[in-house]
Parts: structure tokens; C-alpha cells; sequence
């Protein structure tokens, strides 16, 4: 490193999300004027997280070192004047509805039907989100499918519980209590899960667009959150490939990650 390199006294201000529509594509140039510039981190993040910060009017890429970082803490990284950009928009690998370009019983796209905690847990493993979507400097993020798993286990037994199954003679299957009515118990235990089921597909789904750089285009302001609600397994299908390459690797039904190694 040269002898000329110094530290900025000013910290850019970072944010995890630019409001700029595009990305710019820096490539830093080892030279003599390479310098060091301090970022302060916008958030509790994990060791390999990457964010973006605006510094005389460019902007710089900032991965959090090994162990991580708490918020407000300072992340020194090399920045050069002679940057070599480039605008590039962002966006998402494939269209929101491409759902099954890998087959209709590819295991994303099942499971995204049939078992969506599964699918999320394991999009938010391999983004080392924890269980509510949210990124931690912990390994925290180590348990998050398991407890998706005992959240759908849970989810399924308690459903079990408030049903009373009775075969008629005619064979149609009349569901019983005590007023001999749908129970309202039923209507409580999946207006939670699926307001969870909401709430991390939302979660999850701002954290890539933060992670990634990809800008909203529709709903400007709410579109996570009406993805979620409107599209809910087309969203975690899409956020599953975006994650990883299905044409690379295998996928799994169950994993911690959903996939087999690269």
C-alpha cells in the first residue's frame, strides 16, 4: 500500500438502500492515490453483508468485515479517485410469474405451494436472515429453518386439534362441534399463520431488494408488502431462484439451504 494513503476525517452517511433507480458498478484500481475512506454501518449486520454509501458523488460498495458490526460502527475501506463506473439497472433474475421454468414438480415451486415456511426458512438461511427475516451478526440465522419446520408442524397440529371429521353415511365429511358449526378457533390459527407467513415473505423480500440493489416498479412504496399479500408463493417461488441457480444445482425439498453444494 502506498505511503500516500490517508483517512477521510468525514464519514459518508450509508444507507443499505440507495434512492438512485440504478447501481453503480465500481471496480477500485490499486495506485498510488488509492486512499481509505470510514463508513459508518447503517445497521446491525453479519460478516459478508454488503451496502452501498454516497461519497463525493460516487458511490462505493462497503462489505462488513469478519465478526460483523453493530450499528453506527466504523468500516474502513480502500476508495480511489480513478473509479471505473458503470450505470447498470438492477433487477430481479426472471419475471415474477416464471415459476415454472424449472418443471412443475421442481421443489421450490412445491414447496412454495404446499409448505411456504419450508422455502422461506431456507431462502432466509442462505442470506443468513433470522426467523423474521431480519439480518443478525450472530449465527442466529443458523436455526432459522428449523424453527420454520416447527412453526409449520405447530401450525398443522393445531388445526388437527380444532377439527372433528365426521364421515356420514352419505360419505361426505361434515366437520363438528359443539354448536355443530364451523369453529371459530380454526379461523384464529390461520389468521395468525398466515399473517406470519405475510409479515417474513415481506420481510424477506425487502431485505433482497435492499441486498441487491433492485428498485420497486410498481405499488412505489408498498410493493413488497402487495407482492406478499397478492402473490405470496409466486414471491417466495422468485425469491428462491433469485438466490441461487437452479441450473447449477440440484434443489431439495428439505435443507437447511434447499439445494445440494455447488
Amino acid at each position: 500500500m502506498s505511503s500516500k494513503m490517508s483517512a477521510y476525517a468525514s464519514i459518508p452517511t450509508a444507507e443499505p438502500v440507495p434512492t438512485e433507480a440504478t447501481l453503480l458498478e465500481a471496480k477500485v484500481v490499486a495506485g498510488e492515490d488509492t486512499r481509505k475512506v470510514t463508513v459508518s454501518s447503517p445497521l446491525d449486520l453479519p460478516e459478508g453483508y454488503t451496502f452501498y454509501a454516497d461519497y463525493e458523488e460516487s458511490m462505493i460498495c462497503a462489505t462488513v468485515p469478519k465478526g460483523g458490526v453493530k450499528k453506527g460502527h466504523l468500516i474502513v475501506i480502500p476508495f480511489n479517485q480513478a473509479i471505473v463506473s458503470k450505470g447498470v439497472a438492477c433487477q430481479w433474475k426472471d419475471d415474477l410469474f416464471d415459476c415454472f421454468q424449472h418443471g412443475i414438480c421442481h421443489p421450490s415451486l412445491i414447496n412454495a405451494c404446499c409448505c411456504p415456511l419450508l422455502l422461506i426458512g431456507q431462502v432466509m438461511t442462505r442470506l443468513k436472515l433470522n426467523w423474521c427475516g431480519n439480518p443478525v451478526s450472530s449465527k442466529a440465522w443458523m436455526n432459522t429453518f428449523t424453527i420454520m419446520i416447527f412453526i409449520t408442524v405447530a401450525y398443522i397440529i393445531l388445526n388437527a386439534i380444532g377439527r372433528n371429521d365426521v364421515i356420514e353415511e352419505d360419505g361426505n365429511i361434515r366437520l363438528e362441534n359443539d354448536e355443530g358449526q364451523d369453529s371459530g378457533y380454526l379461523d384464529i390459527v390461520s389468521s395468525i399463520f398466515g399473517a406470519f407467513v405475510l409479515f417474513v415473505t415481506y420481510n424477506v423480500r425487502k431485505h433482497i431488494r435492499a441486498k441487491y440493489q433492485i428498485p420497486e416498479q410498481n405499488c412505489i412504496g408498498c410493493e413488497d408488502f402487495c407482492c406478499a399479500l397478492w402473490c405470496g408463493a409466486c414471491v417466495t417461488s422468485q425469491m428462491a431462484r433469485h438466490t441461487t441457480d437452479y441450473d447449477r444445482v440440484e434443489a431439495k425439498f428439505c435443507g437447511s439451504t434447499g439445494q445440494s453444494e455447488p
